[in-house]
């Protein structure tokens, strides 16, 4: 969700189909401080009310047009149980993370540098 002054970015941490798990998350971002968007200030204490408010408006806003994640819903589960995004929610993408360098690691140790990240066949 981007504003005249700030962007609100939230990283699903999987395909559409629930593949390839990766750590989801939240960024904010000041655009007028930070125009290249390089400090994340979702953390800041300073920015909680602000969060909230466009976490809301993010909110209405897949209403209206529609989003409420049935054509994907192993992926609205996560978007669903990572929006509040506290210390659990942390701690477990944490984890998500630790998994995927290992899952990573493996597959590029048994030279596998192009995996299959979706669960569904590919479509020829």
């Amino acid at each position: 969700l981007r504003t005249k002054t700030h962007k609100l970015i939230y990283y699903y941490g999987c395909n559409y189909d629930g593949g390839y798990r990766t750590p989801p998350g939240w960024e904010l971002y000041d655009l007028i401080q930070d125009p290249h968007e390089t400090r994340n200030l979702y953390d800041d204490p300073d920015q909680a009310k602000l969060v909230t408010d466009l976490k809301q408006r993010l909110a209405k806003l897949r209403k209206r047009v529609g989003d409420d994640g049935s054509h994907y819903p192993v992926c609205e589960a996560i978007v669903q149980e990572f929006w509040d995004y506290d210390e659990t929610d942390q701690a477990k993408a944490r984890e998500i993370s630790h998994q995927y360098l290992k899952r990573r690691q493996a597959e590029l140790k048994a030279g596998k540098r192009n995996v299959l990240t979706h669960r569904g066949k590919l479509q020829k």
